[in-house]
């Protein structure tokens, strides 16, 4: 079935309310210039008249209907952001997407999704290198300033 608009299916049961068939309806709205022609097939009517006549009348999307979401619950956004999250006296030890979604059993995907509508980052953590204590001690001035002095006064 195509996708009618809510002011169509109204249009659509207006029409049944008035005692048209799907077929007179096809042709009423192949005929009615005003609104515009538009390409419904007649099947698309039939069905939409089925669906309005099997719901009383209403047009309005049933409760409930389309795929549950089992993936987004509360408990499962918390838990990605549990582990997303470090410690506040403990930085960089969170997990990665990766892990995150192995240790949860939900998708990459999901996690990234959860992560950002949390404003959290689910990034890769990096490994630096370790800086050695000679490094440390030239590059923090530990033994003073450089020397700046001009050699031109020693020749």
């Amino acid at each position: 079935m195509a996708v009618l608009s809510k002011e169509d299916l109204i249009e659509i049961r207006v029409l049944i309310g008035l005692g048209y068939t799907p077929q007179q309806i096809y042709e009423y709205r192949i005929a009615n210039t005003v609104r515009g022609a538009r390409d419904w097939k007649r099947t698309t009517i039939q069905d939409a008249c089925k669906k309005i006549q099997a719901q009383r009348g209403n047009v309005e999307r049933r409760h409930g209907s389309g795929r549950p979401r089992t993936v987004r619950t509360e408990d499962n956004e918390e838990r990605v952001a549990r582990l997303l999250q470090s410690p506040p006296r403990i930085p960089g030890t969170h997990l990665s997407a990766r892990k995150v979604a192995g240790s949860t059993g939900i998708s990459r995907s999901f996690v990234r999704r959860i992560a950002k509508s949390r404003g959290l980052q689910a990034r890769r953590k990096t490994k630096v290198h370790r800086i050695t204590i000679p490094k440390k001690r030239r590059e923090s001035g530990f033994f003073g300033p450089p020397c700046t002095m001009n050699m031109s006064t020693f020749e």
